[in-house]
């Protein structure tokens, strides 16, 4: 939250609350979250939140910062899946270029989903949609994948238990300006999953949680905004005020959620309303109305 700070602090920059989520991308819902007082002091928020909530025979992910030994440790002691992305940090550079030389090496050997590709052979069998928009972005993920064990070298560091496969992810952002590409960038991230390793099924599964990355993305946009629940412009100190707020904002969330899905069928849109216009309904609601939505949330 970037507004608060810290009491007693002459400087901005030391936050009173720094909010770790819990973000679960199948019921589209944040079960727990945890604040910490300085910035990259989270390590000890996400063993928390991983021993709160059961997981077992789940995916979890985090960021580069929890991709320890720790957390894979513990994430294994519970019966849970891993997915964590590869960084020469936290101690894992060396096992991060091992990575990296394996795919250098045995590339035609892996197996690989290219939305790149896809795309063009789609452009082959219909030009027609490959007209290029007159602004904006396209974004392609190819995502490679190969079983550890064949691979791995014992002389390497590796402090992660349990690894089954590894994962090459290379994301290609193309700018358009004026119906001409303007620039284009690339940005490959390695990783290390602990998912039972199957040709067919895992890399199905590892494209999955990539895609559910982008819910969580839009979970804190929505968090973010100012016309919305402007989290980020709360001006406190106080603890329980900032945990409050946090917490109270991940329980209305998923409520507008619901009601947005609501109106958005009723009216046979195929694009939903935005966050913005349902905020405005609800606000015109009276009490007794916007209770049968909540009821029928809580009890549907």
């Amino acid at each position: 939250m970037k507004e608060t700070y810290g009491r007693g602090e002459c400087s901005r920059k030391s936050k009173g609350g720094i909010i770790t989520q819990l973000y679960n991308s199948t019921q589209k819902t944040p079960p727990a979250c945890a604040i910490s007082s300085a910035k990259n002091h989270e390590r000890k928020d996400v063993l928390f939140l991983i021993e709160s909530v059961s997981f077992v025979g789940k995916v979890v992910m985090c960021d580069k910062l929890h991709t320890t030994a720790g957390v894979s440790s513990k994430l294994n002691k519970l019966q849970t899946y891993y997915l964590l992305p590869m960084f020469d940090t936290n101690g894992n550079k060396e096992l991060h270029s091992h990575i990296e030389g394996i795919f250098n090496r045995e590339y035609k050997k892996a197996v690989s989903y290219s939305e790149t590709e896809l795309e063009a052979e789609a452009l082959k069998t219909s030009p027609s949609k490959g007209k290029k928009a007159n602004h904006g972005r396209k974004e392609f993920t190819d995502n490679e994948l190969l079983p550890a064990k064949p691979y791995f070298d014992e002389r390497i560091h590796n402090p992660h238990e349990g690894v089954t496969a590894l994962v090459k992810k290379t994301k290609t952002t193309i700018k358009v300006l004026n119906k001409e590409e303007i620039s284009k960038t690339v940005k490959v991230t390695y990783y290390i999953p602990s998912i039972p390793f199957d040709v067919d099924c895992t890399i199905r599964q590892v494209r999955a949680c990539f895609q559910d990355y982008w819910q969580i993305e839009e979970n804190l946009s929505v968090l973010d905004d100012e016309t919305l629940f402007n989290q980020d412009n709360v001006q406190t100190c106080n603890k329980n005020t900032i945990y409050n707020n946090a917490v109270l904002n991940k329980i209305l969330y998923p409520i507008l959620s619901y009601i947005r899905q609501l109106f958005s069928i009723k009216a046979k849109r195929t694009r939903p309303f935005s966050y913005k216009a349902i905020t405005k309904l609800i606000q015109g609601m009276d009490l007794w109305e916007f209770m049968e939505y909540f009821c029928n949330y809580c009890f549907d």
